[in-house]
This record gives C-alpha cells, sequence and structure tokens, in this order.
C-alpha cells in the first residue's frame, strides 16, 4: 500500500513558482558532451527530445556556460546573445513532446582543468589537490562582474524559451567553493559565517530576479555535505538554504561531493569483479 501511494504522488502534479510540473519526475544535468562548438547541434536535440518522450515532467539541462573564459566546444554557451536561437530550437522540440526544460548557469571556479587556456579562479587561493593549479582568488570587482554575467545568461536562457533556470552552486564548483569552509577562508563579505559564504549567490538570484521579475522559477543546486575534511555539513547546507529562499529561490536540488571527496562520490575499483 506505502508503495502505491508513493506512486501514486510520484505521478501528481505539482508547482515550481509560476510552471505546473505533470509529474514530480525531474531528469537532472548530466554532462552529455554533444554540442558542437558551444552550440545545440542535431544529436543534442535527438538526446533531451527521447527523455520528453519518456514522460518526465521536468529536464534540467547540461550547464550553460556563463562566461566565455571557459568556453568549451562540448559545453553548451551562453555567455553571449548568439547562443540563443539554437537554444530555442532546443526548448521548442522538448515543449512539444510534453516536457519542460531548465538549464543550470555554471562558473568553474578552480575546477577547469582541461579547458584549453583556463585560469582557475576561486574564493580564495586553494587548489582542489596539492598537484594542481593553485587559483586566484576573485576581487570584489570580479564578483561583481560575475554576479551580472550570471543575470544576463538567465536573461539569455528565458528569451530562448526555458522554463527555469538552475544555479550550479555544487560540486566544488565556483559558487559550491563560496559557499564552504573548506574552500572559502575569505576576510572580506564574502567570507566568514554561513551568510557572508552564500552572499555570492544570494546576490546572483536578486540579480536575475532583477532581470526576469518575480514569477520566472530560479532553481540552485548545493551540496548537503561537501564530504571533505572541513567542508560544508548537512547543518550549514540548511542554514544556506533558507538564505537562497529568502532571496528569491523557488526550489532547492541537493546534491554532495566534490573534487577530492573520492571514494564517496566516485566508487573504488579495487574489489569490483566482472561477471
Amino acid at each position: 500500500m506505502t508503495d502505491r501511494r508513493v506512486l501514486h504522488h510520484l505521478f501528481t502534479p505539482t508547482k515550481v513558482g509560476s510552471i505546473e510540473l505533470k509529474n514530480r519526475m525531474i531528469m537532472p544535468p548530466v554532462v552529455d558532451r554533444l554540442a558542437v562548438d558551444g552550440m545545440v547541434s542535431e544529436p543534442v536535440k535527438d538526446y533531451y527530445t527521447a527523455r520528453a518522450k519518456g514522460g518526465v515532467g521536468l529536464i534540467v539541462l547540461t550547464p550553460g556556460i556563463i562566461d566565455v573564459t571557459m568556453a568549451s566546444p562540448i559545453q553548451l554557451g551562453l555567455y553571449e546573445d548568439r547562443f540563443v536561437t539554437g537554444l530555442r530550437e532546443l526548448t521548442e522540440v522538448v515543449h512539444a513532446n510534453g516536457a519542460l526544460i531548465g538549464i543550470q548557469l555554471m562558473h568553474l571556479g578552480r575546477q577547469g582543468e582541461g579547458i584549453v587556456g583556463y585560469k582557475p579562479v576561486a574564493a580564495s587561493p586553494i587548489p582542489w589537490s596539492p598537484h594542481e593549479e593553485v587559483p586566484r582568488e576573485l576581487s570584489r570587482d570580479e564578483i561583481e562582474d560575475l554576479i551580472e554575467k550570471f543575470g544576463q545568461a538567465a536573461r539569455r536562457a528565458r528569451d530562448a524559451g526555458f522554463d527555469l533556470v538552475e544555479l550550479h552552486a555544487a560540486h566544488g564548483y565556483l559558487l559550491s567553493g563560496f559557499l564552504s569552509p573548506n574552500t572559502n577562508v575569505r576576510s572580506d563579505e564574502y567570507g566568514g559565517d554561513v551568510a557572508g559564504r552564500a552572499r555570492f549567490v544570494v546576490k546572483i538570484i536578486r540579480r536575475i530576479r532583477e532581470k526576469l521579475g518575480s514569477d520566472f522559477p530560479i532553481s540552485c543546486r548545493i551540496n548537503g555535505a561537501d564530504f571533505v575534511t572541513g567542508g560544508l555539513m548537512l547543518q550549514e547546507a540548511k542554514a544556506t538554504a533558507r538564505l537562497l529562499e529568502g532571496a528569491g529561490l523557488d526550489l532547492i536540488s541537493v546534491s554532495a561531493g566534490m573534487y577530492g571527496s573520492h571514494p564517496v562520490i566516485v566508487p573504488p575499483y579495487a574489489g569490483f569483479r566482472e561477471g
């Protein structure tokens, strides 16, 4: 009986901000590596069309890059208006097949290895590994510039027909690095206690609200725990979530882990056997 009630609940409609989902199944972001020069390709449309046909209520797209310094040919771009037309083709085909669609907005922060020419930046100059490049600490002016870039990327997503935007503030990337006491040891207003460390993300949410109005749904993916020594833990994550909700957030997506938290989020191969 319990299982039947759970399944019934799963297939009932629900609201996120101003949008209504036909059910409570949400496809979270995955890195599909199907973009071509940062643009939507036919394989991208085919991939998400198939998932829309599968019956999910909402698809949240793989992270959209908000800054040209991180431009990658296999990741969708949101840092210039030229990406809007292709993204609109994608949202239209997903809508036509019965699902709503959102997109994550992200900055790599200190975890940008593999992007040609990218120089890592972070809340504080702490590399994720002793063997990796030490990231440069962002200045206040650079933080303000990035707040605007997140806002502009959200505006482009809205113009492309997305139903929701989601800030990627998990897994050790830039926004996650500000939220975590392990990676944010700043002494200015963007560091210190939970409220200080959340200030960057709070300001981004408010900037998006300024650009898109009070009705456009905003989600944020955060870690419930970093699973690294001195990292974000559940009680701080709860306090962070309340601050983000107060800034105008509609939805919290909870994940966990970051680079360096192996083997918690990446299981070891030792002990596995074929067959």
